[in-house]
Order: C-alpha cells, then structure tokens, then sequence
C-alpha cells in the first residue's frame, strides 16, 4: 500500500477483508468496520439458534463476498459441536 511507502496512515470506512487485520504487512491502516470474521460469526450464530445442519452459500463474486463466505465455512469447521452436524453445500458465487 501507498501509505506504507510514504508513512501516511489510511483510514477505511468499507474494507471488511481479513488480510487486512495483519499489521505487520498493513501497519499504517485502519478501519471503521468489523473484518468479514464478525459477520461470519453473526451468521453461524444465527445458523446454531435456528437448529438448522445444512445451509447454502451465495456472494458476490469479489474479495468482499467470497472471503465472507470462506471466513463463514472456518468458522462452520472450527466450531466443534456443529463440525460434525453441519453440512455446507456448494456456494455459488455471483
């Protein structure tokens, strides 16, 4: 990034991509949103209160809704009372 190379700190109003929480490669920016993580968690939440063991995934094609659905589908795999109860179909990606 730009900022980097000059010192100049960027600050975001929109980006929610998780590469950019990494502050060693991203260290003069920051943002007003949550990363995609936050909403992926409030959908698996969302996913666990309503009992429901398959869902399906629809984006839009570009970093912000595939690496939502990505960050949806770890955390899917990480929660370990749901891993084996869960079943995520095939996403498409518009």
């Amino acid at each position: 990034m730009a900022g980097r190379l000059v010192k100049i700190p960027q600050i975001s109003y929109a980006s929610t991509a998780p590469e950019l929480s990494d502050n060693t490669r991203y260290d003069f920016f920051s943002r007003v949103v949550p990363p995609d993580s936050y909403q992926a968690q409030a959908m698996m939440d969302i996913v666990t209160a309503m009992g429901w063991n398959y869902v399906s995934t629809l984006a839009s094609e570009g970093n912000y809704g595939e690496s939502g659905v990505e960050a949806f589908v770890q955390i899917s795999r990480e929660t370990v009372l749901l891993s084996s109860l869960l079943c995520c179909a095939e996403g498409y990606v518009v």
